[in-house]
């Protein structure tokens, strides 16, 4: 089991994801009631000296929120062996507000149906909606450089959360009393070959992707571990903090309340 288990400082930490205010409130309810950070945050470093949360935002903004000074964190890197999967359901979805957006930000958006015949420029869609109705809505932003994310991409993101409920999941099946109309209102966003370099120019930039629309597969994860709150925040040594860290998870490996999941989870005080 080789995983990369340390103790950061909080501030070192930068989230890459919004967060949703009632799970932070969900959040803050736990740890308060028991007295521990259950979760390793899942990290990455940046050149400067920093961490990318790829977790959700609510994490990070839980742990300032209830003041926790040091936090036990899973180190990944951001090369190749990191899957990132940005996809989430809009609720409430509608064709006109790629309109409004346009008339608010003209030449911005260009778009593509998948009725039409693709082009050159629409082979490198930043975003794709795939409505209910099977239509998929392909989005190119800007008029060249494809390389990287544009901000204007999270300008459309954030107009569309003025209209739309963004969520983790699509619950397609709906009960014979809701109307039709609401069950087309749904659809599912992609962000499509996003790679480690648009992750990292967004937070240089300071964007935020939407809450839980990224999902990261890095291998192995170690959940459960349960680290006391009152440790991480005691004067001691990072050095003794991270003893305590492996010390405890191998306290917990050894208790027989753990267990190895085939997707590559550890799985503690289960």
């Amino acid at each position: 089991m080789a995983l990369n288990l340390k103790i950061i400082p909080s501030e070192k930490i930068v989230p890459l994801m919004d967060f949703q205010p009632d799970h932070v409130a969900g959040l803050e309810m736990i740890i308060r009631d028991s007295g521990a950070v259950r979760n390793p945050f899942l990290v990455a470093p940046t050149d400067d000296g920093r961490y990318i949360l790829l977790d959700d935002g609510a994490l990070l903004e839980t742990a300032r929120r209830l003041k926790i000074e040091y936090l036990p964190v899973q180190i990944t890197g951001l090369g190749r062996g990191l899957n990132i999967v940005a996809e989430m359901a809009i609720d409430g979805w509608n064709k006109s507000y790629i309109d409004k957006f346009m008339e608010i930000f003209p030449r911005v958006i260009s778009v593509r149906s998948h009725t039409n015949k693709p082009g050159q420029d629409f082979d490198h869609a930043k975003i794709i909606i795939s409505e209910n109705n099977g239509d998929q809505i392909r989005l190119c932003f800007g008029s060249g450089g494809y390389d990287h994310l544009p901000g204007s991409v999270f300008d459309f993101l954030k107009y569309l959360k003025r209209f739309c409920r963004f969520s983790r999941w699509l619950h397609l099946e709906k009960p014979d009393c809701v109307p039709a109309d609401e069950i087309n209102s749904s659809a599912v966003l992609k962000l499509p070959g996003l790679s480690s370099e648009d992750l990292l120019l967004a937070v240089k930039q300071n964007y935020l992707f939407p809450a839980e629309l990224l999902a990261f597969e890095c291998g192995s994860r170690m959940l459960g571990i349960n680290y006391p709150v009152h440790i991480l925040n005691e004067p001691v040594s990072v050095r003794d903090k991270e003893q305590f860290l492996h010390e405890l998870i191998s306290l917990r490996i050894n208790s027989g309340c753990s267990r190895f999941i085939s997707s590559g989870v550890y799985l503690l005080n289960y």
